[in-house]
């Protein structure tokens, strides 16, 4: 009946026999076994899941990255300290890191082509070692740049170079600062994102968001300067 009311059936009901299929394979098992079977097979779920409700790539980040970070967030599995301390409060994983800064530049360069800009955008990830403090390095340039920026992890020497990028915008013009909850600082061909080294303002969404918001308040401060 579910697949009936769905805006393409055919598609929907396909769906639905491969999830029976799996479901049975899984039950065929030994019953002790069932639970390897299914986490084995969980990723299949899951893309079907999104096959169904024909979600978009995007859209199944957010919902992957909602059940893998805020659901644990939500509800810990157990008092153990490791379940107690919420991941989405904990420092990102590199590989986190990579994916925000991946998923920025892609937004970023959709709003460049939507808006019919040009140049080349690149993001890489400085991060310090004893503070939870980090920042994304925006370079905007007008073609590839020779030699590209590489990311700086662990590095402790970072805290000075981006504190002193936000003591130095506070001290020249007030465009330099965005109204965005990170601290957000442009000078030149250059965009630093300052922000806690905490895995919520690392995910894919908060990229998404900041991209979109960092995007408009350019787009503001550039309507401001065209003459009247």
């Amino acid at each position: 009946m579910a697949g009936r009311k769905h805006p393409q059936p055919k598609k929907a009901q396909a769906i639905l026999k491969k999830v029976d299929r799996l479901f049975s394979a899984i039950e065929s098992a030994e019953p002790l076994n069932r639970p390897a079977k299914y986490a084995a097979r969980k990723p299949e779920f899951e893309e079907l899941v999104f096959d169904y409700f024909a979600l978009r790539p995007d859209e199944r980040v957010l919902v992957q990255e909602l059940a893998t970070y805020a659901g644990p967030s939500l509800q810990p599995g157990s008092l153990s300290y490791e379940m107690l301390v919420k991941s989405m409060r904990r420092p990102p994983a590199r590989d986190q890191i990579d994916r925000y800064c991946q998923r920025l530049v892609q937004v970023l360069t959709e709003w460049r082509d939507a808006t019919g800009g040009k140049g080349e955008l690149s993001a890489v990830a400085w991060t310090a070692r004893s503070v939870p403090l980090g920042g994304v390095i925006v370079t905007i340039s007008e073609s590839k740049p020779r030699k590209a920026m590489v990311s700086r992890l662990e590095d402790d020497r970072v805290v000075a170079e981006l504190l002193s990028t936000v003591a130095t915008a506070i001290d020249g013009s007030p465009e330099q600062m965005l109204t965005v909850p990170d601290v957000i600082v442009v000078k030149d061909d250059r965009i630093t994102i300052v922000k806690p080294l905490v895995t919520r303002f690392w995910l894919e969404r908060a990229a998404i968001e900041d991209a979109s918001k960092l995007a408009a308040e350019i787009k503001a401060i550039r309507r401001t300067k065209r003459p009247l």
